[in-house]
Parts: structure tokens; sequence; C-alpha cells
């Protein structure tokens, strides 16, 4: 796995009826970027109108964070295990990061399940990830790697 420097961010991205599904792999500044590993926790407090309880604390947790849908601006990767509330671990809630296509990525997390099309997706703008979170990220390529020619 390779690291990856996100310089940026940016609150602007936006979810809407314009994502679709994944077909290859995405890119990101012309890099393929088929999932990202969480080393380390990070947390965001507050979510506010999200939906869910105000103010509700989250954690990004290590995790798998695999490419599930895009729009015009950027990247949803699904957390594989999803996001946790910090109150009480046991409550685990649909989400990833989304992370800008063009310039500077940016990344920012989101509730939902990006995978269902039909599914809203809350992007968290009021906390865009820092550069130091952005860099307990490390690229990776999928489990289901080709098997090595003989």
């Amino acid at each position: 796995m390779a690291g990856i420097c996100l310089l940026s961010f940016s609150t602007s991205a936006l979810a809407g009826s314009s994502r679709t599904a994944i077909t290859g792999i995405p890119k990101i500044q012309g890099r393929e970027i088929e999932q990202f590993v969480l080393m380390s926790f990070v947390s965001i407090k507050g979510v506010p109108n999200s939906g869910y309880p105000q103010r509700m604390p989250l954690m990004l947790m290590p995790d798998q964070y695999v490419a599930a849908s895009e729009d015009n601006g950027g990247v949803y990767y699904q957390s594989k295990g999803g996001l946790r509330l910090v109150e009480d671990p046991s409550q685990i809630l649909p989400g990833g990061v989304y992370v800008g296509k063009a310039g500077s990525p940016a990344m920012t997390a989101y509730l939902g399940d990006a995978r269902n099309q039909a599914m809203p997706i809350q992007l968290l703008n009021h906390r865009p990830l820092t550069v130091e979170e952005m860099k307990k990220f490390q690229v990776a390529k999928s489990t289901a790697a080709k098997a090595p020619k003989k």
C-alpha cells in the first residue's frame, strides 16, 4: 500500500441524484484508486441537520473504504464496517469518505450507503478532514487481485 497526501480540502461537494455506480477503477487526479485503508481512528465532532441525533460525534474506523459510486466532482468510498458513534461504539451507521477528483483532492466524511443509488447521502461538510487526518488513509488495491503469473 502506498500513502497519499491530500493537500487541501473543500466544502463545496454536493451529494445529489447525479451519483452513479462505479464501473471500473475510479481516478483521483489521474491516479487509479480502488480503495483506501484507514490506519487509525478519525473523530468527527457533531453532525448538524443530519436526520440523526444532533451534535452526534462520529468515528471513522480503521477499515477498508471501497469505491462505491461517483458524481461529477468526486468518488464515494464506502466503509465496509460503517461509522461508529463515539458515545456508543456498538451503534453503527453506514457511511464513508467522499474524495474530490480534480485539483487538490478533498476528503469529507458522509453518512449513507453509497452503494445504493436510491439512498440519499449526507456529506458532513461542516467538518472536512484535516491534512493530518487524510494522511491516515493509505491507497490499496482489492484483495481479489490477480494471481501472479507462473
